[in-house]
């Protein structure tokens, strides 16, 4: 009769045992790498709805500059700079390479559906699918609206119909200007080959260049 009492208790104690050795299992990550990709979605949720929630503020510096550059809209087509052509997605085509080889420098005009809408640059001899570009010229005048509507070609939000008033509201004063009533430019800067520049005419945006090199 002991001898069975006494196995009856070592049995409980190892039912015991093996319940809250399944209950530690399950509260605990089944390894390390478990936790840090919890970690990295996290972050990345973060970042994400950071981006999301960002305004202009009439303010301009390095982070600001940052969203433009990830801001930037053709034809529908969301534009993150620098970039390559393969980036931009069917309809787009380059033509007319201009080069200038001092500077190991190509210019290619940038078309949507035979209509030229900006033109995008190279600083080196690489394939043209996979080489970033690090400067484009947004231009107002060869917008044709039958094929891209200028309210499909922005920066920052800012697009050729706007006056140049906005400017000071949305990026606040710029880091060199020349303006005279109707004509001149602004130009927000952090350093001499990183910039955007919007040329003004008749009072509105007229070209919009980005370097990012």
């Amino acid at each position: 009769m002991k001898r069975k009492i006494l196995c009856l208790f070592i049995c409980s104690l190892m039912l015991t045992g093996s319940v809250c050795g399944c209950n530690s299992k399950t509260e605990e990550p089944s390894s390390s790498s478990e936790v840090v990709s919890t970690v990295d979605e996290s972050s990345e949720i973060t970042e994400n709805k950071d981006d999301e929630s960002f305004e202009y503020n009439g303010t301009f510096n390095e982070e600001v500059f940052r969203h433009i550059i990830q801001d930037i809209n053709l034809k529908g087509v969301k534009v993150s700079m620098p970039c390559t052509f393969a980036d931009l997605g069917e309809g787009f085509e380059v033509k007319y390479p201009l080069v200038f080889k001092e500077d190991s420098m190509v210019t290619y005009s940038l078309e949507y559906n035979g209509i030229k809408v900006a033109q995008i640059v190279y600083y080196a001899d690489h394939e043209l699918s996979k080489k970033e570009f690090k400067e484009l010229e947004i231009t107002h005048m060869s917008i044709n609206p039958d094929y891209f509507h200028e309210d499909n070609v922005s920066v920052a939000g800012i697009n050729f119909e706007s006056d140049y008033k906005v400017l000071d509201d949305i990026l606040g004063e710029p880091t060199k200007m020349k303006f005279d009533e109707n004509h001149g430019y602004y130009n927000y800067s952090l350093s001499e080959n990183k910039y955007v520049q919007f040329n003004i005419r008749d009072k509105k945006i007229g070209t919009i260049v980005i370097s990012v090199e």
